[in-house]
């Protein structure tokens, strides 16, 4: 974007911002069609090897997905502990995360006021593993090759 930015001393930051983001979105395109073919490649390690404990959401009809997170449901989390899932990942050192946690309604402010037992359960069950526009060759098949090794130590 250097030949769309004249720098002077009434430059704002909301200008900068804005510069960056034009310049970011040229980009766009090509780094979502790379998340994209990760998240398949990864789902799809998922299924044929981890054998549904790992299950991703359906996306469906007209709806297409940013490829933000890749997230899962662990099946068996709920007896195992998702702490357990997200240490055997570290272990082999993939960062795992909680996502969407705790539930809001479990806030402070909400305490006691909602009953929502799917949000409960699939709080206690979901993970987001690493997703990003470069990933190389060797980072992909770490996460497969971690969550095979977590499959493994859970069933």
């Amino acid at each position: 974007f250097a030949g769309n930015l004249e720098i002077g001393r009434d430059l704002s930051w909301d200008e900068l911002r804005a510069a960056v983001g034009l310049s970011s979105l040229a980009a766009f395109d090509a780094a979502l069609a790379l998340r994209r073919d990760y998240d398949e490649r990864l789902r799809r390690f998922m299924d044929r090897e981890c054998f549904g404990m790992f299950q991703s959401q359906g996306i469906r009809g007209p709806v297409r997905s940013n490829f933000q997170n890749l997230a899962f449901l662990v099946g068996g989390a709920q007896t195992a502990g998702l702490d357990r899932v997200i240490a055997g990942f570290k272990r082999r050192h993939i960062e795992a995360r909680r996502y969407f946690y705790p539930p809001l309604h479990q806030l402070k402010l909400f305490a006691g006021r909602f009953s929502l037992p799917v949000t409960e359960r699939v709080s206690a069950e979901l993970i987001c593993l690493p997703l990003y526009n470069s990933m190389s060759e060797e980072i992909l098949a770490r996460i497969e090759s971690a969550a095979k090794e977590v499959y493994r130590s859970l069933r």
